[in-house]
């Protein structure tokens, strides 16, 4: 039962916030960005909160991703630009977050280290680095955006942020091309220096994966059929099932 809980609430926090976003929602009916975003994050908490109680959940960070994008996700969403005007947005404030999350807020209390939105984020990529849980490409690319995000808007351009766009770059040869276009779309939302670093990432990842293609053409015997690549796993695809809205989301804990 708690495994179908917290799915049925996180994806209840994702759909009200992408129905209103996206004006599926009555407009007589239809509340405030800050009013939605404090809900949506209201039952993302209830998702959190189960998976904690419960023991439910492990190995993911898709609650921390809906988290993340639902509160910035007010902000500019169409292009870059200067990154005073990007650095002057104003996403949900983490406090009224905490404040909206009551009486289910304990998974993301400033005790452990949830102190700013950058944090949050960069909390569940050490968890991955340091060999704690594994995430897929998908789930790494979201976390990293949303890292790379929140760490410009908190702080600047700083090589933190940098570290990530051009990470995230490096990775997208390894994602599907729906997948791919929802990233390079959200990369170009970001500040100029930003996007030119992560151009520059991208390329130099292509030209290694040529490289490596060409390496191994070579080492193909004559006459042999080259090998097919396996398929992708489907861990989420844009196009597939309701409760995958749409590229980077699902429902689950960091831990």
């Amino acid at each position: 039962m708690a495994p179908a809980a917290q799915h049925v609430a996180a994806n209840l926090g994702l759909c009200l916030w992408l129905f209103w976003n996206h004006a599926l929602i009555d407009p007589a009916r239809a509340w405030p960005a800050g009013q939605v975003q404090r809900q949506a994050v209201r039952w993302q908490g209830l998702s959190e909160w189960i998976c904690d109680r419960f023991g439910v959940g492990g190995g993911s960070a898709w609650n921390i991703i809906f988290l993340l994008r639902i509160a910035r996700g007010n902000c500019k969403q169409d292009g870059g630009g200067a990154l005073a005007a990007f650095r002057a947005q104003r996403p949900l404030r983490l406090d009224d977050a905490v404040d909206a999350l009551r009486p289910f807020h304990a998974p993301f209390a400033r005790a452990k280290g949830f102190i700013s939105w950058s944090s949050l984020a960069g909390f569940a990529l050490e968890e991955h680095d340091g060999g704690h849980v594994r995430y897929g490409a998908l789930q790494l690319a979201n976390l990293l955006l949303e890292a790379s995000w929140f760490e410009t808007f908190e702080h600047g351009a700083t090589p933190a942020a940098f570290a990530a766009v051009e990470r995230l770059a490096g990775l997208l040869g390894k994602l599907r091309p729906a997948e791919r276009r929802f990233f390079q779309a959200a990369l170009a939302a970001l500040p100029r220096e930003l996007r030119l670093a992560a151009a520059e990432a991208g390329r130099h990842a292509g030209g290694r994966a040529d490289e490596a293609a060409g390496k191994a053409s070579r080492k193909q015997a004559p006459g042999q059929a080259p090998k097919r690549s396996p398929k992708p796993s489907p861990e989420l695809s844009p196009e597939q099932s309701p409760k995958h809205a749409r590229a980077g989301t699902n429902s689950r804990r960091p831990r």
